[in-house]
């Protein structure tokens, strides 16, 4: 049986604004882009980040579409620290996340951010 995501439900909607937010301040800073991101999920999904933590169900596929989210977060700020490592790590124990996909998942980001900052350096220099 093939899996769908299907983030449509408020909580799981919650749950990801959750996952975010708790990406986005892991280490005590939060970034003017990852701000504008969370300001931006909260207005597109018509909800806030819980006040309490949340636990919801979730396919195979919404837990790696999360994951994958919330590293696309961790990277929103030019940098990819260990607080936030720690966070997304919490998040792949609770969710029960494969280990294979959580490194491919986080592979795939620390190229995309040494890409970024590749990019960003070559402009400087121009």
């Amino acid at each position: 049986m093939e899996e769908n995501i299907s983030m449509n439900t408020k909580e799981k909607k919650q749950l990801y604004l959750q996952c975010m937010n708790d990406v986005a301040r892991a280490d005590g800073e939060i970034d003017r882009s990852e701000l504008d991101i969370l300001n931006f999920l909260s207005k597109a999904l018509s909800v806030e980040v819980p006040k309490e933590r949340i636990f919801v169900e979730l396919n195979n596929q919404e837990k790696y579409f999360l994951l994958r989210e919330m590293y696309r977060i961790a990277i929103a700020g030019d940098n990819f620290d260990d607080d936030e490592k720690d966070v997304i790590d919490n998040y792949v124990k609770e969710y029960e996340i494969d280990s294979d996909v959580n490194d491919a998942t986080k592979n795939w980001a620390s190229k995309i951010l040494e890409a970024e900052n590749q990019y960003n350096d070559f402009i400087k220099n121009k």
